[in-house]
């Protein structure tokens, strides 16, 4: 089997973890009532889901790479590497992902507070409970572990081997980001696409160029708990 045919596996069983992930939201694979928050046992139950979703996926890949690739991209110790952005956004070319990763984390999570913001009802109640949020943000871990295996790891590991170019890998990320985001009905619509293509440009850029998970793990991550905690202190 060709490298190139591998790849093309790997799109067609994204397509359906994609549509799979939606009937999750909407009937988990996994149910949980040990909070009395119901968000919470929803994300509880979606995100222990997809878990077992990622797994089956990181095990596709791992079958399909090659060695030479099969966990280079998975290394979280990967901090640092120059940072290769458009050259309209100016940066110094001195600029790495160490110091420019903490920065990128911020954007797509300011687009979510400001669409959270903004589609709340006036008659939204917020109550804050330390131990959801530390439920939460253990959550939100998980969760952008398992999507950062869906749309960047094993992108990028077999478009690799499969000599695609980075620019087109990239592309590939981007576009199941936005399709995520779009469908979601945490985010939802325009401003979910929106949301989802800012971070699946800047999660595959940062595995790209540090070739480890740290980075476009951390933007996920801060992403994913302001969605959900906006939603937990909501409910």
């Amino acid at each position: 089997m060709s490298k190139q045919t591998r790849f093309l596996i790997l799109l067609l069983a994204l397509f359906f973890v994609t549509a799979w992930m939606l009937m999750l939201w909407r009937v988990p694979a996994v149910r949980s009532d040990i909070f009395t928050n119901p968000y919470l046992n929803l994300f509880t139950g979606y995100t222990l889901s997809i878990l077992a979703l990622a797994a089956l996926i990181l095990i596709l890949t791992a079958l399909l790479s090659s060695r030479e690739n099969r966990w280079a991209y998975i290394d979280i110790r990967k901090l640092h590497g120059a940072v290769h952005a458009p050259g309209f956004f100016r940066l110094p070319k001195s600029a790495d992902w160490f110091s420019f990763g903490r920065i990128a984390a911020l954007v797509p999570a300011a687009l979510t507070v400001l669409l959270k913001i903004f589609s709340l009802p006036g008659t939204a109640v917020f109550s804050f409970r330390s131990g959801e949020l530390l439920v939460t943000l253990v959550l939100a871990g998980l969760y952008a572990a398992a999507m950062e295996i869906f749309f960047r790891y094993s992108l990028i590991t077999l478009g690799m081997d499969a000599n695609v170019r980075s620019g087109r890998i990239m592309i590939f990320c981007v576009v199941f980001s936005a399709l995520s985001g779009y469908y979601f009905p945490m985010l939802g619509g325009f401003f979910g696409l929106l949301i989802g293509a800012a971070q699946g440009t800047l999660s595959a850029r940062a595995m790209l160029d540090t070739r480890g998970t740290f980075w476009p793990w951390a933007i996920h991550f801060v992403q994913a708990f302001v969605m959900m905690a906006f939603t937990v202190v909501t409910a």
